[in-house]
């Protein structure tokens, strides 16, 4: 058992109905340095001369969209919940699981970084064309490069922890915990966007 764990377990009968929360933005904390590589990603960037130099945007445009495919927590519920149940009663299953030492089915990381890494580009492109769709005159390449990062990454990037290691019921339950506030954080973001764009649509639509 390690430290970590022990130090959960000790404070989950003192913490009570608050260790949910508090634990949870404990972990938060404590794997920030996956998050905070992807600020410093996202920060060079953002400070990269992409207007002058039009191919240094498209390769600052392919490292973002790698960073969002590979940190989406979206993607690693849908993976989690979604194969498991289409392939209950198949061996294909184990294309994309192995089971560990204690018998409980595994992420294969390699694989699952070429599944959603491939989803999320043809994501993009579907995301793209309803976009143009509601706005004519948007360049949404350069729409996606002005937001300086995705808050549902922060969240997003206990993800790739749970994909590369496998931890105990205690740690897990807090990383997941942190996948799903991203999630709602990803699709309330989502969300949002597609209404203002359908707001702002008639202006871009007379001005372009």
């Amino acid at each position: 058992m390690s430290n970590l764990t022990e130090f959960l377990i000790a404070h989950q009968q003192s913490l009570g109905l608050m260790y949910t929360p508090v634990m949870t933005l404990y972990m938060f904390a404590i794997i920030s340095p996956v998050w905070s590589a992807y600020l410093l990603v996202c920060s060079f960037l953002s400070l990269a001369p992409t207007a002058r130099y039009p191919r240094l945007a498209d390769v600052c445009l392919y490292i973002r969209l790698s960073s969002d495919a590979l940190l989406n927590p979206c993607s690693l519920v849908l993976y989690w919940h979604f194969l498991p149940y289409y392939f209950a009663q198949s061996d294909n299953l184990f294309y994309f699981f192995y089971q560990n030492r204690s018998g409980a089915l595994s992420i294969k990381p390699l694989v699952y970084f070429t599944v959603v890494f491939v989803l999320y580009m043809l994501w993009y492109w579907v995301n793209t064309t309803i976009y143009k769709r509601i706005k004519p005159g948007i360049d949404f390449n350069k729409e996606y490069l002005m937001t300086f990062y995705s808050p549902s990454r922060l969240f997003g990037s206990a993800g790739l922890l749970i994909v590369l290691f496998d931890f105990d019921v205690h740690i897990a339950y807090l990383l997941w915990c942190n996948i799903y506030i991203g999630v709602v954080i990803s699709v309330v973001r989502y969300a949002l966007s597609l209404r203002h764009a359908y707001n702002t649509s008639s202006f871009l639509m007379t001005s372009r």
